[in-house]
């Protein structure tokens, strides 16, 4: 009787583990079109400009992964370092989902899920 009365809870279990590994597995950010809102950290923003929306793009194509600072210039195009700067400087959700490297040649840019990084 013991043994049947803690099936049901290895059940609910694994479903809890199932449901916890997919969620984490979906990148921070959601958008769509270039022209249309998108959401951060469930939170819903407003459209984001050509430019913004090429750089998290990136960000996005690459996730969970980094990309190094040459490939993302090379996608993004010149000054795309700024662009993501100036958008985790206005929006606080965009700042906690963002990683930027902080000195030349050290690290990449990537999304996280993470709020304290």
């Amino acid at each position: 009787m013991f043994v049947l009365d803690r099936q049901p809870i290895r059940i609910a279990m694994s479903a809890l583990n199932e449901k916890t590994m997919t969620t984490e597995a979906q990148p921070p950010v959601q958008i769509r079109t270039p022209s249309g809102p998108c959401l951060v950290l469930g939170q819903k923003k407003p459209a984001l400009t050509k430019r913004e929306y090429e750089a998290v793009k990136v960000l996005l194509d690459a996730y969970p992964s980094e990309i190094d600072t040459v490939k993302f210039e090379q996608k993004v195009g010149k000054g795309g370092h700024e662009v993501l700067a100036r958008l985790r400087k206005k929006d606080s959700a965009w700042a906690a989902v963002i990683l930027m490297p902080t000195r030349t040649g050290r690290g990449g840019y990537r999304l996280t899920s993470s709020r304290k990084q």
